[in-house]
């Protein structure tokens, strides 16, 4: 009696631990920009953001405008034709654009070699406002950064490379080019690789954690590579198959004991 009383707990004890194993994790694990209970008004973070400052290799759009044909031909007449074919595509972006060299210096035609590495868009628009200005009156000068590539990869519905044209890109604008995070995505424990002029560095963040709004990994920068590790429950997943045949095994020999044990 005791025997079948012990099977019985025993079958009681593995059916509570398939149930528990194969039940879905918690949903707040799930949820963004989750606040404390104790503050639950909405709150206002105030972030500034950062002025990229380009590197060697960015790519910017250089555009001046005047009633100089000649200069209008030489500074404009690839984008009008990339303009009028609607071949707004990486390759045609790069042949209307200029590069920076490794030294920092981008070459414009009639101005020449010009230093603009660890300059804001904004302010390498106005310094070459201010060459354009020593030699050609009424003229506009209009700068763009044309590469912002970023890399998303781990648990993603769509890893890849992606390119962002705007100045600024949020870590949810990222994901979301990468169409979010799979069930199986950690986001307590986002991994942000970032190159410097001192090599690569490392920060992990907390996308369910608001106050993520008020700290500079909010904003992108420039070929930041997003690296989304997976949960440890993916792995239990994975192998649940496999456990539920061994759970299916030892459920059915408790089972038969019991029977013998009549």
């Amino acid at each position: 009696m005791n025997i079948k009383k012990s099977n019985f707990y025993l079958l009681i004890l593995f059916a509570a631990v398939t149930v528990f194993l194969t039940s879905c994790f918690q949903n707040k694990k799930m949820i963004y920009l989750q606040q404390q209970q104790t503050n639950l008004m909405d709150s206002v973070f105030i972030q500034k953001k950062s002025e990229y400052l380009v590197q060697p290799n960015d790519m910017l759009f250089i555009r001046v405008s005047s009633i100089n044909e000649e200069i209008n031909k030489i500074y404009n007449s690839s984008y009008q034709t990339t303009n009028t074919n609607y071949a707004y595509n990486s390759a045609s972006l790069y042949l209307t654009s200029f590069s920076i060299n490794d030294s920092g210096y981008v070459s414009l035609p009639i101005i020449g070699d010009m230093k603009v590495s660890n300059l804001s868009v904004l302010s390498i628009e106005r310094l070459i406002q201010k060459r354009v200005d020593e030699f050609l009156n009424g003229a506009i000068v209009s700068v763009k950064l044309m590469t912002f590539p970023i890399c998303v990869l781990g648990e993603v519905n769509n890893p890849g490379l992606y390119e962002n044209y705007n100045n600024n890109l949020t870590i949810f604008e990222a994901l979301g080019k990468a169409s979010d995070l799979t069930i199986y995505g950690n986001r307590k424990n986002i991994l942000i690789i970032r190159q410097t002029e001192e090599g690569n560095t490392t920060k992990r963040i907390d996308i369910t954690d608001i106050n993520l709004l008020a700290s500079e990994y909010y904003y992108l920068r420039p070929n930041d590579i997003i690296y989304v590790e997976p949960m440890k429950y993916k792995a239990f997943k994975l192998n649940s198959p496999n456990i539920s045949i061994l759970l299916s095994g030892v459920t059915t020999l408790i089972v038969v004991l019991n029977f013998l044990n009549k």
